[in-house]
């Protein structure tokens, strides 16, 4: 990996939680930045959240911000089928 002196090192799109497919904690995923190097990453919920569960992903992500903010930033899901639950979410 090709490394520019001075210049950070953001992973822009971080699952985190417990899915189907993958299972992801905060404390493995700061082990795993200090590994690689990475400064920052952006996080999101893993897929189960993102199609139903939204508002327990989202507080999942908050809570990892929260802890850790000088390391992690969030990115929230929401579904457009639920309509106003979705709008809701989003305030």
């Amino acid at each position: 990996m090709a490394v520019l002196p001075g210049v950070p090192i953001v992973d822009a799109h971080v699952y985190l939680g417990e899915g189907y497919h993958l299972s992801f904690g905060v404390e493995d995923l700061l082990e795993q930045m200090d590994e690689a190097g990475v400064e920052r990453a952006v996080v999101c919920p893993v897929d189960r959240f993102v199609a139903v569960h939204n508002r327990e992903g989202n507080d999942l992500v908050l809570e990892a911000v929260r802890s850790h903010g000088d390391r992690l930033s969030g990115m929230a899901a929401v579904n457009p089928w639920f309509e106003g639950e979705a709008v809701d979410e989003v305030r």
